[in-house]
């Protein structure tokens, strides 16, 4: 019997969402690559981006231009990294589309490795993402939604 898929069950994720419209769910990631760090989730179940509907793409595409300047702002970023992984081969570790969103600090450009985007493309030893709390959490949507 093939497992549940996590993000068809809204109430694996329910505490950490900060935006929900008739296509997607934005909620924060329990272990982010940096703070801020943003799942946006399909409702309906589907693998790929290409598996979108052309009016879901545009919704998500508007949300995109609509919602990222608070992301940024709340997290003090001047930047982001915008991801998708298709396929456990690119590193995607749950078989639903989810595109990641990481808000990046103008002190990232200081480091030596970027280890967000290492992380994406899965070629350094494993980076100690700390997980947070639900109060932690809980701040963080309360800054987004003002």
């Amino acid at each position: 019997m093939e497992k549940a898929c996590d993000f068809c069950n809204k109430n694996n994720f329910a505490t950490r969402i900060y935006l929900e419209n008739k296509y997607f769910y934005w909620l924060l990631n329990r272990r982010p690559l940096k703070p801020g760090h943003t799942l946006i989730i399909p409702k309906k179940h589907c693998l790929a981006l290409t598996d979108l509907t052309t009016e879901e793409n545009s919704l998500l595409l508007n949300d995109l231009k609509k919602y990222l300047p608070q992301l940024l702002k709340v997290f003090k970023a001047v930047g982001y990294n915008l991801a998708i992984n298709f396929s456990e081969t690119a590193g995607q570790t749950v078989p639903h589309l989810h595109i990641h969103i990481v808000p990046r600090p103008q002190s990232d450009s200081t480091e030596k490795v970027d280890y967000v985007r290492a992380e994406f493309y899965r070629n350094t030893p494993e980076i100690n993402r700390t997980l947070l709390t639900e109060q932690e959490i809980n701040q963080q949507i309360k800054l987004l939604n003002q």
